[in-house]
């Protein structure tokens, strides 16, 4: 049985304190693991949040354990434009291009296959599959986390 890793988050970003933050959750045979945390880095913008939170998410997945040998590693995000610029249906922006890097060196890395998938974004009254509810539970963890460091 090949082993899944899935990995969806969530950035919220504020315009006028530039503050980020972010939601994440992370499955796999190893276990699950959710939560939120604050950019230490300058983010500059809403986009860049969602690659930050993908990259930080996979870093806490590694540290944990989660990332294993020839697994499928399931990246999930509510922004299109993150899915096409890793999937390289569009060139990523210079500002992130290196998220895209880091991404595809632990792929090679760990011999990992990739899907990336994207998930409709607030559709908290109407969440109807799995996924859609985890997104939502990673955009209440980001937006909370925001309200509590702003």
């Amino acid at each position: 049985m090949t082993n899944e890793i899935n990995i969806i988050t969530d950035a919220s970003f504020c315009f006028k304190t530039k503050i980020a933050t972010f939601g994440f959750n992370c499955s796999s045979n190893h276990g699950t693991l959710s939560g939120s945390r604050a950019f230490k880095q300058s983010i500059t913008d809403s986009f860049s949040a969602e690659f930050h939170a993908i990259k930080e998410t996979l870093e806490i997945a590694r540290l944990n354990g989660f990332i294993t040998n020839t697994a499928v590693l399931v990246l999930q995000s509510d922004n299109k434009g993150v899915v096409c610029a890793i999937n390289g249906a569009t060139k990523a922006r210079d500002d992130v291009a290196d998220i895209v890097q880091y991404i595809y060196a632990l792929i090679n890395e760990f011999n990992l296959r990739l899907l990336c998938k994207h998930v409709t974004g607030h559709t908290s009254r109407n969440a109807s599959t799995p996924i859609q509810k985890l997104q939502n539970q990673c955009d209440l963890l980001a937006r909370g986390h925001l309200n509590l460091v702003r």
